[in-house]
């Protein structure tokens, strides 16, 4: 066995069964059998180059999910920070609107005053 495949010889099929005995193969079979050992070669090699591609191919599948994880994790950072920001500009904005209503009132208490002054009730 030779990397979980069995080498085989093309001599392995031509090999004299018997002393004495002709040849396994007439001169045809030879040559379909060495058309098969060709083939089988060939195929072996093609298995080879497809592993290869196929580690390639799960080396860059594993960095675009490195990646992937890595923009997903950005966004959710963004997200929370688009939401504390949000958050913060709501509570500025209800301050301002609590000092604008404070001084309105204000005013309107300060001119009430003067106004009663005026009349003489105070």
């Amino acid at each position: 066995m030779n990397g979980g495949c069995l080498k085989v010889d093309e001599n392995f099929f031509l090999q004299e069964t018997k002393a004495g005995e002709e040849k396994a193969c007439s001169g045809r079979c030879k040559v379909i059998l060495r058309r098969v050992i060709e083939q089988v070669r060939a195929e072996t090699e093609q298995w080879s180059q497809m592993q290869g591609i196929l580690g390639q191919v799960r080396k860059e599948m594993e960095e675009l999910q490195a990646s992937r994880d890595f923009w997903e994790d950005r966004a959710l950072d963004s997200d929370f920070e688009i939401q504390s920001l949000n958050s913060a500009v709501r509570n500025q904005a209800l301050c301002r609107l609590f000092f604008l209503f404070a001084s309105f009132f204000i005013y309107l208490l300060v001119s009430e005053s003067t106004q009663w002054n005026n009349f003489g009730y105070f």
